[in-house]
């Protein structure tokens, strides 16, 4: 006897393909594509079973769109499993599903022809609903950033009209809201982790406004905080500053090397008609600048700058050094960075220069600007011997005085000029941010070759880098090191070391505790490359103290460290920039 029809098993799949995309439409024309991709990933298995591998491709290639587009909403991660091809009742809601018989009505031969003709028009219908969904969600997805970035603007401003004074009137140093937007979305992820908050998104708008509202549901709930932060942006900006996994957002704020601030202080100066001469490698006297400026009555200055990382140790000093100023000249100085003024403290900051009468400056690299916070008051106490024992001293003013000309790539923010109390450790900023090239920075990054470390006692390379697109001499670096190595014990004191000139590169030393670093240069370096050596040397070794100590003829252990060393050493000597040969 002859069967006609459909073999059973397919019948069944296709009569459970039809509910699928039955309910496929009334989704759809309810705009509700949650359960979308599971529908469409069951059709494609469907299919696959059934021997139309095409369709199947299409369908599991629009679940996977689907399902990305709906991630970037906050949809469920994952989609509703199916098991034995049937449905896992939905948390979320009950699809309206149409009831088949499970028993197929025998059919014939016609009949088994108009079900196929009628399934392949429905078949194309949903496959070009398919299309269409994609096309639509992807529009939502590219209007999607313009409306969370409207419910960041909404959140900014409740931060900014929550706190006690009108924080648009003030300029904060650390804008936590330019910080945020330049985390990574792994960083702004395990923010949301310390706060209790899952943050999942792929969007990093999304997580920088989820952020946002977890900190401000903290700040408003918490009696706790409300006393210890007179306002919410203070609270989100320490937040982020008492994470130490987020302190190279900080140090943007920040120069390590003070060569560097002092030329962009002397650029500022002599924009000012300020005559600007070093002291900074003058053993004589304690201060880094002299200044004068001339008119119907002359006025001279002395000038010390505090980069971030010194103030810890230096503050002090700094102060008495000023304050000695005043038997020597007019005005006195301050200048330092918002890292600086963070460490210091603002509050303190301000009392301080107030009782030694001296003047507050602020160079900030993050967006190339200099705030001037105090403006200080004539010493009246000035001794006529120690001044033109200061003067007598000077050899050549650093930049010349031309009107005509505009040396200083700084902004320099007038608006809030000597108003002490309009600036804040945190707070909006309305300067973007820009950090300035200075023609200095970019020769010595061209100057840049190779960095070597290496055991003072034991004479071995502990690392090495390389900055130039060429592979490093290994037959120089190697010649090197037998020459330390044949200085046998006298090396580790060989603290008079400092530059030579070998195989065709100026190579310049610095010496740590334990460690001696080279510096392969294609010139002689300049003062700012030589502060920043010792400063990465010095660094370094904190870093790797124990593997420094414990050193015993094995790398291994800073070789499994190299990215580290390699991230750290980038920052402090290319502060990000490329170099190009």
């Amino acid at each position: 006897m002859v069967e006609y029809g459909l073999p059973k098993e397919k019948e069944k799949l296709l009569v459970e393909m039809t509910d699928l995309m039955e309910q496929a439409e009334t989704l759809y024309e309810a705009d509700d594509y949650e359960l979308l991709p599971e529908i469409f990933s069951r059709i494609a298995e469907i299919s696959r079973k059934i021997g139309d591998f095409e369709t199947a491709e299409h369908f599991n290639q629009r679940a996977k769109e689907i399902r990305a587009q709906l991630m970037t909403r906050n949809a469920p991660a994952e989609p509703e499993i199916l098991i034995d091809g049937r449905h896992k009742p939905s948390a979320l809601k009950s699809l309206p599903v149409t009831r088949h018989s499970t028993t197929p009505t025998p059919i014939n031969q016609s009949t088994s022809k108009k079900m196929e003709a009628s399934f392949s028009k429905k078949l194309q219908r949903i496959r070009a609903l398919s299309d269409l969904i994609v096309t639509k969600q992807t529009a939502i997805h590219l209007e999607h950033p313009d409306l969370l970035q409207r419910k960041i603007d909404t959140a900014i401003s409740w931060f900014l009209d929550s706190s006690e004074k009108d924080a648009r009137k003030f300029i904060g140093f650390f804008d936590p809201f330019q910080i945020v937007e330049n985390m990574s979305i792994e960083d702004l992820e395990s923010i949301l982790r310390k706060l209790n908050r899952k943050g999942r998104s792929a969007l990093k708008k999304e997580l920088i406004l989820q952020v946002y509202e977890e900190i401000q549901s903290n700040y408003i709930n918490s009696p706790e905080l409300k006393a210890q932060f007179s306002n919410p942006i203070a609270y989100c900006g320490y937040l982020l500053y008492s994470n130490p996994n987020f302190e190279h957002y900080f140090t943007k704020f920040d120069f390590i090397s003070k060569n560097e601030m002092l030329n962009i202080f002397t650029d500022f100066c002599a924009d000012t008609q300020l005559q600007a001469y070093d002291l900074s490698t003058n053993e004589q006297f304690p201060w880094d600048l002299y200044l004068s400026k001339k008119g119907i009555i002359n006025k001279t200055g002395v000038a010390i700058l505090l980069n971030g990382y010194e103030v810890m140790y230096s503050y002090e000093k700094a102060l008495e050094k000023l304050l000695m100023g005043t038997d020597y000249c007019n005005w006195k100085f301050l200048i330092t960075t918002p890292l600086g003024a963070l460490k210091i403290g603002l509050n303190r900051l301000l009392n301080d220069i107030a009782a030694i009468d001296a003047w507050l400056y602020v160079i900030d690299p993050f967006h190339g600007v200099i705030y001037s916070l105090v403006k200080g008051r004539d010493s009246s106490t000035i001794e006529k011997q120690k001044e033109n024992e200061l003067k007598n001293s000077l050899q050549f003013p650093l930049r010349p005085l031309d009107t005509q000309r505009k040396f200083s790539k700084y902004t320099f923010d007038k608006k809030f000029q000597d108003k002490p109390k309009r600036y804040a450790i945190f707070g909006k900023n309305s300067y973007p941010t820009q950090p300035v090239s200075l023609e200095l920075v970019d020769n010595d990054l061209l100057n840049l070759q190779y960095l070597l470390f290496i055991h003072k006692r034991k004479g071995m390379r502990l690392f090495s880098m390389n900055w130039t697109t060429e592979s490093p001499d290994t037959d120089l670096i190697s010649g090197l090191i037998s020459a330390i190595d044949s200085f046998g014990s006298s090396f580790s004191n060989s603290k008079g070391l400092k530059e030579i000139q070998y195989g065709g590169s100026t190579i310049f030393f610095a010496d740590g505790n334990h460690v001696k670093s080279c510096l392969f240069l294609k010139t002689s370096p300049s003062p700012r490359l030589k502060e920043l050596l010792t400063f990465a040397l010095n660094y370094w070794e904190s870093r790797f103290e124990n593997e420094i100590i414990n050193f015993n003829g094995n790398v291994a252990p800073f070789t499994k460290r190299q990215s580290e060393s390699i991230h750290l050493l980038n920052e402090i000597f290319l502060h990000e920039h490329k170099i190009h040969s």
